[in-house]
């Protein structure tokens, strides 16, 4: 099932980052959450590689969410992907603090839908998303492809359904809430890419590992041909995912930054498709597996810097 015919094939050049709005503390929030041992003397957290520039911050703060919104748009980033696991949650509570903020910087903000509860029963993700569209879609500040508000679906929602399942919610939508919703799954499986309007790949960091920087671009070829030609052949969006560095110690996967050239590397390799796909950074904050282009105290700006200089590139400026 292919999406339907009014979804363009490809879009105007756009640069999104992964954000995550999880991040809590007693001051705040009553307490931490995806915060070990935080040491601010020796400016140190247990379970993040490095340390915010920020310190350790709550995701429903509006004060940081202010700065967040400034990074970004200075960094070229047009829209945050906002990682969301369900009504009342951290990140449910971050999203909606975050939208009017988002507003008034320029900044598009959509969920990524990290799971679906009820494994199998397509009703529990539409109960989901009806809240997504009814408490949030309103904002001018929510991502709109056609009119159609924009949610990404993590990789591990989307295997909780069959294919023909969310070809039907896509239906659904369009009858229930018209004009409908834009969805960009995860996966490089071609069985679920048919039936999204775009298809992304979040975290394929795999093929990288112990590659030199140049093999980078003949690896990037390598992930992205068959979601390049999946995309192509169903009239979807490609979206392709980038990342500065990768340092997740429990899956093992460690990808070194080495000094921003690996993030260059990749930056290079997507500009080559700018007329034809989205960018996706992953990460803007995801602090505990060393994916951050937030500034850090260890790195400052530098990938800030970078992102804003290529972001102008891919979008022909």
């Amino acid at each position: 099932l292919a999406p339907s015919d009014n979804t363009p094939v490809s879009l105007p050049a756009r640069v999104l980052a992964l954000y995550y709005g999880w991040y809590a503390t007693p001051t705040v929030s009553g307490q931490w959450e995806h915060y070990g041992k935080v040491d601010e003397a020796a400016r140190t957290i247990d379970n993040h590689v490095r340390y915010p520039l920020l310190g350790p911050y709550d995701s429903t703060d509006g004060r940081v969410l202010q700065q967040h919104a400034r990074m970004a748009v200075g960094a070229g980033i047009d829209t945050l992907v906002c990682s969301w696991w369900g009504r009342g949650d951290q990140t449910d509570r971050s999203l909606r603090a975050f939208l009017p903020v988002a507003a008034r910087t320029g900044l598009t903000l959509c969920p990524l839908y990290e799971q679906a509860h009820g494994s199998g029963d397509p009703s529990t993700v539409w109960e989901d998303w009806r809240y997504l569209l009814d408490q949030y879609a309103g904002s001018r500040a929510f991502l709109r492809v056609n009119g159609k508000p924009v949610i990404f679906v993590y990789q591990q929602a989307v295997q909780r359904l069959k294919p023909d399942d969310w070809a039907d919610l896509r239906r659904h939508a369009e009858k229930a809430a018209p004009p409908g919703v834009f969805v960009i799954g995860d996966g490089g499986d071609t069985s679920w890419a048919r039936s999204f309007d775009g298809a992304f790949l979040c975290h394929r960091w795999g093929p990288y590992k112990d590659k030199p920087v140049s093999a980078v671009a003949a690896t990037f070829d390598t992930i992205y041909k068959p979601l390049l030609e999946q995309t192509r052949r169903s009239s979807a969006l490609p979206v392709l995912s980038i990342t500065p560095g990768f340092d997740d110690r429990i899956v093992p996967i460690l990808l070194e930054r080495q000094g921003g050239a690996f993030y260059q590397a990749q930056w290079d390799a997507a500009l080559r498709h700018r007329q034809s796909a989205w960018l996706l950074v992953n990460s803007f904050n995801l602090w505990h597996s060393g994916s951050e282009i937030e500034p850090s105290a260890e790195l400052g700006r530098q990938y800030l810097n970078l992102t804003r200089s290529y972001a102008a590139r891919f979008k022909g400026r």
